[in-house]
C-alpha cells in the first residue's frame, strides 16, 4: 500500500526507546543508542517524536508498568509527597527539583527543557472555607 509507513525499527532504535524510559531523556538515550555527542540532542528530540517510536516508547512504558506495578500518576503522587516534604522543611532546592520532575512526568517540558505554554487556571478562594 503506497505511503503506509513500516512499524519496524532498527536494533538502534529499538536501544534508544530502551534508554529512553529509563529516565526520559532524549539526548542521553541517543547517546547509549550510539550516536554522536555532537548531534545527540537533535537526533534524540527527532526520533522520540517519530510515530512509530512514539508507539514502541508506549509499549516499553506498560511493560515496564505492568511488571512493577507502578504507574505514572504514582511516580507524580510520590514525587508530589516529597515536594511537600521538602517545602516543609525549607529545603527549597529539593522541592523545585521535584515541580521539575513533575513537570516532565506530565510532558510540560519541550525540547532543550523549555517549558510549553500551558494557560494554568487560578484556584477560586472561598473566603469562608479556603480553596475551592
Amino acid at each position: 500500500m503506497p505511503g503506509k509507513v513500516s512499524d519496524k525499527i532498527s536494533d538502534k532504535q529499538e536501544l534508544f526507546c530502551r534508554e529512553y524510559i529509563v529516565d526520559m531523556n532524549c539526548t542521553n538515550a541517543a547517546l547509549k543508542a550510539g550516536f554522536s555527542a555532537k548531534n545527540a540532542s537533535v537526533q534524540g528530540w527527532a526520533m522520540k517524536e517519530m510515530p512509530k517510536l512514539k508507539k514502541r516508547i508506549n509499549e516499553l512504558i506498560a511493560q515496564k508498568n505492568e511488571q512493577t506495578g507502578i504507574r505514572a500518576i504514582d511516580l507524580v503522587n510520590w514525587t508530589d509527597d516529597i515536594r511537600q516534604k521538602a517545602t516543609q522543611a525549607g529545603k527549597y532546592d529539593a522541592a523545585i527539583k521535584a515541580v521539575e520532575v513533575i513537570g516532565k512526568l506530565l510532558g510540560h517540558f519541550e525540547k532543550d527543557n523549555t517549558q510549553k505554554q500551558i494557560v494554568l487556571q487560578p484556584p477560586t478562594i472561598n473566603v469562608f472555607t479556603g480553596l475551592d
